[in-house]
């Protein structure tokens, strides 16, 4: 029996490896994991296109991907890790503002892990976004007069929503007192003790408002 000619040998070799081996392409992805999941942005229009177009990242890591349309993410070649990675998301509407933490758990290789919905606006980030009316201590320009009340201290809820419990309603005939926060009749009770007793800014005879010893 004649032997096969060198080429006719290396030809068969690259065959059966062709067979036996996976493309690289299936290697890598055997030996990487696959994160997927959706931002949501509560704090906008449903009818939003915002979604699209936002940063995912791997915190600590390069990895990163930008959402589709529908804000739905899949994050290719992301090495195993037994404790996991930090996912987070990040856009820019006039000021950049980053979405809240997913963990992905344990990271295997060939795995495929859905982290979920990421909320990208989440009320607790101090930043106000969408129809949040308050966050953190970000107010906007409201106070507790622009909610009713003679006047206090106007604060935000855990749900982003105002806070009027530090808020002072006067009775009638009183008026708020930013100095010492609480109310006052609304006449210069004393007219020469050098006092602004109604706190309107003006002292003794010079307030309207002074009524002076019968």
């Amino acid at each position: 029996m004649r032997p096969l000619p060198p080429s006719c040998v290396a030809a068969a070799i690259a065959v059966a490896l062709a067979i036996v081996a996976p493309p690289a392409e299936l290697r890598a992805h055997e030996n990487t994991a696959t994160v997927r999941g959706r931002l949501a942005y509560s704090c906008f229009p449903a009818d939003s296109d915002i979604a699209e177009g936002s940063e995912v990242f791997i915190l600590g890591y390069s990895f990163f991907v930008v959402t589709g349309r529908d804000g739905s993410f899949r994050m290719l070649g992301v090495p195993p890790r037994s404790s996991g990675y930090i996912v987070r998301a990040s856009r820019s509407t006039g000021e950049d503002s980053l979405s809240e933490k997913a963990r992905t758990g344990a990271v295997a290789a060939g795995q495929t892990i859905d982290v979920g919905t990421i909320e990208m606006c989440p009320c607790g980030d101090g930043a106000r976004q969408g129809d949040e009316v308050c966050d953190g201590e970000e107010l906007g320009d409201a106070t507790c007069a622009d909610e009713g009340f003679s006047g206090g201290v106007l604060a935000c809820s855990d749900s982003c929503a105002f806070d009027t419990s530090g808020c002072i309603q006067c009775p009638s005939g009183e008026a708020f007192c930013e100095e010492t926060g609480g109310c006052k009749p609304k006449i210069e009770t004393a007219c020469s003790d050098a006092i602004d007793n109604d706190c309107d800014g003006k002292v003794d005879l010079e307030d309207s408002n002074c009524v002076p010893p019968s």
